[in-house]
């Protein structure tokens, strides 16, 4: 019999990528960074939180502002292209916060659209 039949591959990935998502959260903690938000399809609540946003520019050249939020007690950061109708709404409620947002996000890849329910 091979070990290769033995071993538990699912298990191998699973520790994988827990031990992976832990060195990336250790990395991000070092630098004073979250995680970043990834949205799922659908309704999203979401807690805006009241923290000073920061810039970047995405992988697609797009310039972001990185705001930070809170989903089920897991503070993360949430990229939003400045150009987005969304980025106005969401610098508007940064006077409310912390806030309970909704984000639904409809489609995938460039066809992605979010909209924002107060």
């Amino acid at each position: 019999m091979n070990s290769n039949e033995d071993f538990d591959w699912q298990e191998w990935q699973m520790t994988q990528e827990a031990d992976n998502t832990k060195r990336l959260e250790k990395r991000l903690a070092e630098q004073g960074r979250s995680m970043y938000l990834r949205l799922e399809q659908g309704e999203n609540n979401l807690t805006l939180l009241k923290e000073i946003p920061t810039s970047k520019v995405s992988n697609w050249g797009k310039e972001q502002m990185v705001f930070k939020v809170q989903r089920n007690g897991e503070t993360y950061d949430w990229a939003v292209t400045i150009t987005s109708p969304l980025y106005m709404k969401v610098v508007n409620l940064m006077t409310h916060a912390p806030v309970n947002i909704i984000v639904v996000r409809v489609g995938t890849g460039k066809q992605t659209r979010l909209s924002l329910i107060e």
